[in-house]
């Protein structure tokens, strides 16, 4: 069963990692909504079928958005309207999946410049497919929004084929572009 007191110390800074069988996923969501806020951006991490996008689903329902969450594996974005944003003040998710990605030129046609804005959260899969300088070239050209905070979340499986292991970070900005 999840507690939310688990994602405590990651609040603060620093890291979490659980261990969550499926059925808790929803109040795993419902929690982590709670720290997120307009541009942010969350990198996931996690093999094929992990259950990336199931999670970025369950998150958007706890954000509050009526719309069906599909996997942006062939069109690489989609974006996700909050009809009433609540306290987070989050109106948009900018949802992406790079895993067909490999060219860092490629982020420059995704429209992310034009989505990403003052309201929104970006919720980037398979990132690592795209090196830092790719990202440092990106914000340099589209001039887009930098996030405000950067999260990051892998999904692994683990023995039990009902479980997962979800671990928390944090990245800086220099981080995230000079990896």
């Amino acid at each position: 069963m999840f507690k939310s007191e688990s994602l405590e110390p990651w609040a603060a800074g620093g890291q979490a990692s659980v261990e969550l069988a499926l059925i808790d996923l929803p109040a795993l969501a419902d929690a982590f909504s709670g720290f997120l806020r307009t541009q942010d951006f969350l990198l996931l991490q996690g093999d094929l079928g992990a259950g990336k996008t199931t999670f970025v689903a369950l998150l958007a329902r706890a954000l509050g958005t009526q719309q069906q969450v599909a996997s942006p594996t062939f069109s690489l974005l989609n974006v996700i309207d909050i009809a009433v944003p609540a306290v987070h003040s989050i109106s948009r998710i900018c949802h992406m999946d790079l895993y067909r990605v490999r060219r860092s030129e490629e982020l420059l046609h995704l429209g992310l410049e034009l989505e990403f804005n003052s309201s929104a959260l970006a919720i980037i899969e398979w990132c690592e497919n795209v090196d830092g300088m790719g990202w440092k070239h990106f914000f340099e050209t589209t001039r887009c929004r930098k996030p405000t905070r950067i999260l990051t979340l892998s999904i692994e499986n683990i023995q039990e084929a009902s479980k997962r292991r979800y671990s928390f970070g944090w990245l800086s900005f220099s981080e995230f572009v000079d990896a």
